[in-house]
């Protein structure tokens, strides 16, 4: 008889997908008691924008990016017309990032040292107060570094995708999405 291993998850596993949890839960409520009514406002405008017209080419330049504009109306309709769905879906972007650190930094690190990345990246940046651009490209940008790190081709040309996806949530992230995927290809394959 064969018997099947079950395997527990370790206690730094745990403790950390705990921590992440509250601090979820602790930036949503922070977030309740504060409002910041000119950049939640804009991003609020231009997903109010969308709305109106969703599939005409926009005649107005979108300062955080057309794909944030459409995400951020997705979660409008959705999770509601509010500037707190928004805020909502910026901070389930952020903390489902820094899940997928955790788990991509066991790949190279123990996970004592995993979770202790995860806990100075909540100690640098513990509560999204703005529904910026920033949150969604740093996952973009992290489930890229996943598929990359496999190495298979496929996996490659999808993470080019994630990481051009990445360029229209801000016009800046361009540069920066092209830097990290020539990085990868020179390293891996040249």
């Amino acid at each position: 008889m064969n018997k099947k291993k079950f395997k527990f998850f370790s206690f730094y596993e745990i403790f950390s997908t705990f921590f992440l949890i509250i601090f979820f839960f602790i930036s949503i409520y922070l977030n309740q008691l504060s409002y910041d009514p000119r950049h939640n406002g804009i991003v609020y405008l231009y997903a109010d924008y969308i709305r109106e017209n969703f599939l005409e080419f926009p005649n107005i330049y979108f300062m955080y990016g057309l794909l944030n504009s459409y995400i951020d109306y997705f979660s409008l309709l959705l999770i509601g017309d509010k500037v707190f769905s928004l805020i909502l879906s910026t901070n389930t972007f952020y903390f489902i990032c820094l899940f997928l650190v955790y788990c991509f930094s066991k790949n190279f690190l123990n996970n004592k040292n995993s979770f202790f990345l995860t806990l100075i990246l909540i100690s640098i940046h513990p509560v999204i107060i703005h529904a910026w651009h920033s949150y969604k490209s740093f996952f973009f940008i992290i489930i890229a570094l996943i598929l990359i790190q496999n190495k298979n081709l496929i996996y490659v040309f999808v993470a080019g995708i994630l990481l051009s996806l990445s360029g229209f949530l801000y016009n800046l992230n361009c540069v920066m999405a092209f830097i990290i995927f020539l990085f990868y290809v020179i390293n891996f394959y040249i």
